[in-house]
């Protein structure tokens, strides 16, 4: 797959920019784009990820959730489920676009659909798992399992 990518910036949950090349630096990154803080599904994979942040620590993954929440409901989202990796409010959907993550509208409101895309240190798409529905959410063990198979 290896499809480079451009940086990108945001800002985060806390206010602050957030720049991904800076944040990624030598690491991989994993993109986790989810619906919003009401998807109780999308709740439930960003706890069991940030449950078992050591995982991705020991294998050099970045998480970073990205959803078309409000700046305020990604904090409060960040906030409620004690976060221990970004979450950034995509309201414009600039970043699922760059990245193709796919959408849906439903009662004249857009949604991102749930997407992952791991990204190597050299800035490069190695591995994505595109959502068709909103129930589209890769199982914590899969996922591990999926992700240890991309890295070197």
């Amino acid at each position: 797959m290896n499809i480079e990518i451009k940086n990108w910036k945001a800002i985060d949950s806390k206010g602050k920019t957030f720049d991904f090349f800076n944040y990624q630096a030598d690491s991989w990154a994993l993109l986790i784009f989810f619906r919003g803080k009401f998807c109780g599904l999308c709740r439930k994979q960003l706890m069991k990820i940030n449950d078992n942040i050591e995982q991705f620590e020991k294998l050099n993954i970045k998480p970073i959730a990205i959803s078309g929440d409000s700046k305020l409901s990604a904090a409060v989202l960040h906030a409620f489920l004690t976060m221990q990796f970004p979450n950034i409010s995509d309201e414009e959907r600039k970043i699922a676009k760059l990245f193709g993550a796919p959408t849906e509208e439903k009662d004249g409101k857009k949604y991102i659909l749930p997407a992952l895309f791991l990204i190597n240190p050299q800035h490069e798409i190695v591995w994505a798992k595109k959502g068709q529905t909103f129930e589209d959410v890769l199982d914590f063990e899969e996922l591990i399992k999926s992700l240890k198979e991309q890295l070197p």
